[in-house]
């Protein structure tokens, strides 16, 4: 992002992760992911090594807000997937985790991070 000039936005979220595996059933080092940085809209879309800038598709979700450590987001997924599948949807695409309130000053129990997973029937 430096190298491009490319400001991240302050504010929330603070940034995102999507999960493209299961990381129950995938070893750790297989487990693929991406992390988000927000940017601005008018930023444009850009792919140069392992970085890019690209637009994230919008889609209906169901969600789990979670405060706490992060400790606390694997039982949190376990009711969402439970509630999802119990409601006659689909994941449809990778799992989302939203970084609401996030800072290495601040003490876990005051973060707050939403849970998405993109659903279809």
């Amino acid at each position: 992002m430096a190298k491009k000039s490319i400001p991240a936005l302050s504010g929330s979220p603070m940034g995102l992760a999507l999960y493209y595996d299961d990381p129950a059933s995938v070893a750790p080092e297989e487990v693929r992911f991406k992390v988000v940085v927000p940017v601005a809209a008018e930023t444009p879309v850009v792919a140069e090594g392992g970085a890019a800038v690209e637009v994230l598709p919008g889609a209906e979700v169901a969600f789990l807000t979670v405060e706490g450590p992060y400790t606390s987001l694997e039982d949190a997924y376990t009711q969402l997937f439970g509630w999802v599948f119990s409601n006659g949807f689909k994941p449809k695409d990778a799992a989302r985790e939203v970084y609401l309130k996030w800072g290495e000053a601040m003490p876990p129990e005051d973060w707050v991070t939403e849970i998405q997973v993109p659903v279809g029937r």
